[in-house]
């Protein structure tokens, strides 16, 4: 299976706090079967976030999780329609969390999801990324400029 997929692309999203985000991953990575356990996922956003938050910079969370109750590797992308506070989610600039990218990998999945975690990562502490990324409306908008993105980063 594809890693990204543009039915895991939300736009529009609703949430009031980091664990509402965590629930809407897990159910979108179940509906389009790339896992089978939806508590099995919340506990490893979870214990993933009390090693450190995973909000970093500029309105971006990249919470991971790694797990049986995950099938195959997956991305997961939340736009939200209203940020999440500073005080509900903590980030490494201060600033609410508007837009999350998460990735979900199989226990033994190797080092496969650090490399794609590290690309991702790479890619938003480019201001240009971050602008284009945020000014796509539609999650098929979302998906091709991310896998176009993410091919021109596999190639460097």
């Amino acid at each position: 299976m594809e890693v990204l997929i543009d039915s895991n692309i939300k736009v529009g999203v609703k949430a009031s706090n980091r664990e509402e985000i965590f629930g809407i991953i897990a159910d979108t990575a179940i509906a389009s079967g790339y896992a089978n356990n939806k508590y099995g996922i919340l506990d490893g956003l979870k214990a993933r976030e009390k090693q450190g938050s995973t909000g970093t910079e500029s309105g971006f969370a990249i919470p991971h999780a790694i797990g049986d109750a995950i099938d195959y590797a997956a991305i997961v992308i939340l736009k939200l329609e209203e940020p999440i506070p500073f005080k509900k989610w903590k980030t490494l600039d201060g600033k609410p969390v508007d837009y999350v990218i998460s990735l979900l990998a199989p226990q033994g999945a190797g080092s496969s999801h650090l490399r794609i975690l590290s690309t991702l990562s790479a890619l938003l502490v480019d201001d240009d990324f971050q602008v284009q990324l945020k000014a796509k409306a539609t999650p098929i908008e979302i998906y091709k400029f991310l896998r176009a993105e993410l091919a021109k980063k596999a190639k460097s």
